[in-house]
C-alpha cells in the first residue's frame, strides 16, 4: 500500500460507486451489506448512528500519506459520521473522549475495525476476502453451483472461499502452497484452473503478484474479482476480461463496516 494508490480516493467515491452499479450491477453500500448477510434498511440506520474515531499508528513502518484520510472517505461515503484523531495511545484517548462507538486501526500486523459496544474486532483481510467475492456473484447473478477459481490462499483468499461456499459455488484453488482446504479443488497452475471452468470463468484473484492472469488464457466471458495489490491481471487480460472488479480499500472497508454492524 502507498500514498499513490489511495490519494484519489477521497475525490472519487461518487465515480468509483458509478464504476460499480454499471460492471456489478449494484453500489457499494449494497456489496457490503449483501457481504454481511445483512437487511439493507436496518444497516443505514445503524450506520447512520455510528461514529467511528480513526487513530493514526506510528507504529513499524508507520503512517501511509493519505491513508487516514482515504478511510474517512469511504467511511462517510457509507453513510458514518468519522473523524481522524492524533496519532497512537493519545488518539484512542481522543475517540473515545469524542464519543466513538468504533475504533479503525492499523499497523504492520493488523487493520481492524473496532466496535466498542459490541467488542466485534473485524479485520481488514475478512472484510476484503467477503466483499470481493459477494461482488463478484453479484455482478453474474449468483454463485451458487457455478465454479470460482479462487488464486491465492492467503488470509484474503481463504476469506473469500469461506464466502463462496456459503454462497454455494464449486470452489477451486491455486496457491504456491500446497495446502489442504476442506470442500475445495486444488488445481496445479491457474491455467489448470481456469481450463476447468465451463462456460462463464469465475476467478478471485488474492495474491500480492503482477500478472498472475495472463490474457492468452481469458476471453470475453472471463469475470475477475481482485483485492490483490498490485493488480494480478496482465494488460492483455484486463482488456480481455468482460469484467474486473479491483480497488486497494473501498470494497474491504466498506464491508469491514458492514460486518461490525450486522
Amino acid at each position: 500500500m502507498t500514498s499513490e494508490l489511495i490519494k484519489d480516493i477521497p475525490s472519487t467515491m461518487k465515480s468509483y460507486d458509478f464504476f460499480l452499479r454499471n460492471v456489478v450491477g449494484y453500489s457499494l453500500f449494497e456489496i457490503a451489506t449483501a457481504a454481511a448477510d445483512a437487511d439493507h434498511e436496518e444497516m443505514r440506520e445503524k450506520i447512520g448512528k455510528s461514529r467511528i474515531g480513526i487513530i493514526p499508528i506510528t507504529s513499524g513502518q508507520g503512517v501511509i500519506e493519505g491513508f487516514s484520510d482515504a478511510i474517512k472517505a469511504i467511511l462517510e461515503y457509507m453513510g458514518a459520521d468519522a473523524f481522524i484523531t492524533k496519532p497512537d495511545v493519545v488518539g484512542l484517548a481522543e475517540a473515545v473522549e469524542k464519543g466513538a462507538d468504533m475504533i479503525f486501526a492499523g499497523d504492520d500486523e493488523l487493520v481492524a475495525l473496532i466496535n466498542l459496544n459490541t467488542r466485534e474486532v473485524v479485520p481488514n483481510y475478512i472484510a476484503t476476502g467477503y466483499g470481493f467475492a459477494q461482488a463478484l456473484c453479484m455482478a453474474v447473478g449468483g454463485c451458487k453451483d457455478r465454479d470460482v477459481l479462487v488464486i491465492g490462499a492467503g488470509k484474503v483468499g481463504r476469506a473469500a472461499i469461506e464466502l463462496l461456499k456459503r454462497r454455494g459455488a464449486n470452489v477451486l484453488v491455486y496457491d504456491v502452497k500446497d495446502e489442504e482446504i476442506e470442500g475445495v479443488v486444488r488445481v496445479k497452475s491457474v491455467e489448470e484452473g481456469i481450463k476447468k471452468m465451463k462456460n462463464v470463468k469465475l476467478i478471485v484473484e488474492a495474491t500480492p503478484s503482477k500478472d498472475t492472469i495472463r490474457g492468452e488464457l481469458l476471453d470475453g466471458e472471463t469475470y475477475i474479482s481482485a483485492p490483490g495489490v498490485p493488480l494480478g491481471v496482465d494488460e492483455v487480460g484486463i482488456s480481455k476480461a468482460k469484467v474486473v472488479i479491483h480497488d486497494v480499500l473501498q470494497i474491504g472497508v466498506a464491508t469491514m463496516l458492514t460486518l461490525s454492524l450486522r
